[in-house]
């Protein structure tokens, strides 16, 4: 009788265990949770916990580098402004240096950018030719862009003059010197172009 008694609880209990499992909602295992932005953050902001939130994803909606955890973010300051709503990705973030990951020898020089539209749809990463009116031949070519400052953005690490736009980019020791002299020889900025992605 006590024996029956004890083999009643014990599949109660089960039943219970098994029941509160079914109703709990349990996480999709196809699913990734990336922190995302709030709102609109500008480039050079260091980041704090109000400024983001967690999404789930589709795995395969998640691009590489997503930040999956608020305290890997926290204190961060970006490289590049956000969108709200935009996954936070380790290219939006500045590293250990403004150069870490480029190759030995490269120089980070900061350029003021004529044209306020293109400066709208660049992204940190883009490779771009910088150019100058009046000259067949670029100041260089295929560099890639390390920080944007646009035209609404405080000047910060910039320092652009009369609130215009720029970049920096990463240049070897020659585009260094091009660039320099070619923007003594202009005023009002240069040009950019922005090249295709390689496939």
């Amino acid at each position: 009788m006590v024996v029956r008694r004890i083999v009643a609880i014990i599949l109660v209990l089960a039943g219970s265990a098994a029941l509160t499992h079914t109703l709990m909602p349990q996480p999709d295992p196809g699913l990734v949770q990336a922190m995302v932005a709030r709102t609109d953050l500008a480039s050079g902001r260091a980041l704090a916990a109000e400024d983001l939130r967690p999404m789930a994803y589709a795995a395969h909606l998640v691009p590489t580098g997503a930040v999956l955890d608020i305290g890997s973010l926290v204190g961060r300051s970006l490289s590049g402004s956000v969108g709200a709503g935009e996954i936070v990705t380790e290219s939006r973030l500045v590293g250990a240096g403004l150069l870490t990951g480029q190759p030995p020898g490269a120089r980070a020089v900061s350029v003021s950018v004529s044209d306020g539209g293109i400066i709208e749809v660049l992204s940190v990463g883009d490779r771009v030719d910088i150019l100058t009116a009046g000259s067949s031949e670029p100041l260089a070519t295929d560099v890639v862009v390390l920080r944007i400052q646009r035209e609404h953005e405080p000047a910060g690490l910039l320092g652009t003059a009369g609130g215009e736009g720029g970049v920096i980019v990463a240049v070897d020791g020659p585009q260094s010197l091009a660039i320099a002299s070619g923007v003594m020889e202009v005023s009002g900025g240069v040009t950019i172009a922005l090249r295709a992605p390689n496939r």
